[in-house]
């Protein structure tokens, strides 16, 4: 599983956000306790955590594609005896 992406890989393109768009919300929901690599609550690396205030949108939208597949992955893991 690729746990981070480099924030070297974005471009200039991804580093502007449109003027009428609307940053997207931190993943965050208040459950902040590290198990591993990854946060309980929003299954974020510390690394992203960190870093969210300065992302772009295209990182913002890469890590929440992450957390999507670790949240299945989670999932998989508690529901196999």
């Amino acid at each position: 599983m690729n746990r981070s992406e480099p924030l070297s890989s974005l471009t200039s393109a991804d580093m502007k956000v449109g003027a009428d768009e609307t940053p997207t919300a931190s993943p965050c929901i208040q459950v902040c306790r590290m198990d591993g690599d990854f946060c309980c609550g929003c299954r974020r690396t510390l690394g992203e955590i960190a870093e969210w205030s300065r992302m772009s949108e295209a990182e913002r939208h890469r890590v929440l594609q992450r957390i999507e597949r670790r949240q299945a992955a989670f999932t998989r893991s508690i529901a196999t005896p």
